[in-house]
């Protein structure tokens, strides 16, 4: 990958006397449930070329820079197998006429741009896995620890935390910053009201107390 986007792109902007960046984001791997949600993967990386207006909807099955063509016009190296991801999606076989019920399929669907969203079909492209909302939650609270590791993209710390918090009993962590909020909103109006703006010392002490109740619900609920 490091080749992929430093020699490659630097030789093609030679080439072509371009500059800046080849590819749009850094390469990144996503943790997927099953072979229904790899069939979903394999969905959303078809479909970009109708997402980013290059074909028609009714010629994806044409374009010739994606890995949908080398499925359907072949050979491919034994390795890469379709077995279950074409099995998942339709119970196809990984043959021609399996390949050809899913080249019709794909067609059907990127000509209904409004599924997309209710097929799972958008923004795939963000978080760190790919799945049911149970299974994810439950691999976040397994690896609740790594959320607070700097070696993570900001964006996956972002997305295992909120999954940690969604998973917990009760949801205590939101409940107690909720309290700590509407407390916040009504220590501060009476501030304003008083003419100080200044909070007592008792405000002071119950901020503390929902804070560390807040803190402790989310810590009880790592590993």
């Amino acid at each position: 990958m490091h080749w992929l986007q430093s020699t490659m792109a630097t030789r093609f902007n030679r080439l072509r006397s371009e500059n800046g960046h080849l590819f749009q984001e850094r390469y990144k791997g996503l943790l997927i449930e099953n072979s229904a949600a790899l069939a979903r993967v394999f969905d959303y990386v078809h479909l970009n070329p109708v997402r980013a207006k290059v074909v028609l909807p009714e010629q994806v099955a044409d374009y010739r820079l994606c890995s949908l063509s080398a499925l359907l016009k072949g050979p491919r190296p034994k390795a890469l197998t379709a077995v279950d991801w074409l099995m998942a999606r339709g119970g196809w076989a990984d043959d021609e006429k399996g390949h050809r019920c899913y080249a019709d399929y794909l067609c059907a669907l990127a000509q209904e741009e409004a599924s997309w969203g209710r097929e799972g079909l958008t923004g795939m492209s963000r978080g760190w896995a790919i799945g049911t909302q149970a299974w994810i939650a439950a691999l976040a609270k397994e690896n609740a620890q790594l959320a607070l590791s700097p070696g993570l993209p900001r964006e996956e710390r972002s997305a295992l935390r909120q999954a940690s918090w969604a998973g917990m009993p009760g949801n205590e962590f939101a409940a107690n910053g909720e309290k700590l909020r509407r407390y916040g909103d009504q220590a501060k109006k009476a501030g304003m009201e008083d003419g100080t703006g200044i909070l007592h010392p008792r405000a002071v002490g119950r901020f503390y107390r929902l804070a560390y109740s807040a803190t402790s619900a989310w810590r009880g609920s790592l590993p």
